[in-house]
């Protein structure tokens, strides 16, 4: 897995401050869509604890070259309800 841990972007990020919390909030949310499969924000919300705003700022994180330029696709359920999908290569041995 190429790193998804690391200081973030935005002016008001203060790594002694936030690093360790956001770090804990991207690993949450990657464990929980390793799975790949079609996830809702509510899902997202209860498997992780982490609210919807912070879970997909970590989920824009991934698609970041620095947190590894990994793909996440949407993909429209309804009322305004989209579902997310993480999409991880498989390390060649």
């Amino acid at each position: 897995m190429k790193s998804i841990l690391g200081d973030r972007d935005g002016e008001t990020f203060e790594p002694a401050r936030d690093r360790v919390r956001l770090d804990g909030q991207a690993l949450d949310v990657w464990q929980f869509m390793a799975d790949q499969k079609w996830h809702t924000p509510a899902e997202i919300e209860a498997g992780t604890g982490h609210n919807w705003a912070s879970a997909s700022a970590r989920i824009r994180d991934w698609k970041k070259p620095k947190f590894g330029g990994y793909s996440v696709d949407r993909m429209w359920i309804g009322n305004g309800v989209f579902a997310y999908r993480l999409e991880v290569e498989k390390e060649k041995s």
